[in-house]
């Protein structure tokens, strides 16, 4: 996902609760506050130890999922972006899982970038954009864009971001 074109998509993004679902150790956040935002911020990630690799002086909140769990104020966001968590490791079936609960915490939208199937690498899970669309087309919203062609290799369209607006 190009920060800038997401920035682009989702303006005005300063002042906003960002929630941002796989943060590893929080290249976004980073990414955010050297633009100028400064909203409230909160990564997630499975992976305990890439979060204990967020560098300290960035001043951020992160924490694994069980670290949200019970927390009220947490539920909420107004955009709820994920980057690169649906590449490997996730079946379709909790790939939509988590969409559709990134969905239910979102105030204004949600995004995230999928693999263009085909992949040319088969360890890596690939999807149809159209599919994609299909599939958010049953929750409540106003409007879903997909940006294509922005990380060509070869003849092929590697990846593609979802802009799913609440």
């Amino acid at each position: 996902m190009k920060w800038a074109r997401l920035e682009e998509q989702i303006k005005p993004l300063k002042n906003k609760l960002v929630l941002d679902v796989g943060c590893g150790v929080c290249h976004f956040y980073e990414y955010m506050w050297e633009h100028g935002w400064r909203g409230e911020y909160l990564g997630i990630d499975p992976n305990k130890k890439a979060l204990d690799l967020v560098r300290e002086d960035i001043n951020t909140r992160c924490c694994t999922i069980e670290g949200v769990n019970g927390q009220d104020h947490m539920l909420y966001w107004d955009w709820v972006i994920a980057s690169g968590v649906f590449n490997i490791g996730l079946k379709e079936q909790h790939t939509y899982w988590t969409i559709q609960n990134m969905i239910q915490h979102a105030k204004k939208g949600v995004v995230f970038n999928m693999l263009t199937y085909p992949y040319p690498d088969e360890q890596y899970e690939a999807y149809v954009p159209k599919d994609i669309t299909n599939q958010l087309e049953e929750y409540p919203h106003s409007n879903i864009a997909i940006v294509e062609n922005y990380l060509a290799t070869g003849d092929t369209d590697a990846e593609f971001t979802v802009y799913f607006y609440v």
